[in-house]
């Protein structure tokens, strides 16, 4: 689950201190930090990642939804098996692709 925030620290914090969250995947986070110039965490709790990022303004539905929105949820991402058939199954069912990630998968239900 990917949350934008002002400041991922002080979200760590409070997710730590509330519901027990530890910090994971800090190379993964560091890489995104250095290469998009965020500011990015990881946590996980109940068998979920949170990536809780401050949007630069290279990231711009980020800094979007930040600024209209407040810290909230921006995107949720899902591991599958065989992505490729998972894909063409949810096409199959009338999902709309808005973004292909090989070029980039990002697909969303419409309606």
């Amino acid at each position: 689950m990917e949350l934008v925030h002002e400041n991922p620290k002080e979200a760590a914090k409070f997710m730590e201190e509330a519901f027990g969250a530890v910090q994971v995947e800090k190379q993964w986070s560091g890489w995104l930090s250095d290469t998009f110039n965020i500011d990015c965490i990881h946590m996980m709790f109940g068998g979920v990642v949170y990536q809780i990022l401050k949007p630069s303004e290279g990231l711009t539905s980020h800094l979007n939804v930040l600024k209209t929105e407040g810290p909230c949820i921006h995107n949720l991402s899902i591991q599958v098996n065989n992505a490729k058939k998972f894909r063409e199954k949810l096409l199959s069912m009338g999902v709309k692709e808005l973004h292909n990630w090989e070029k980039g998968i990002v697909s969303l239900p419409q309606g």
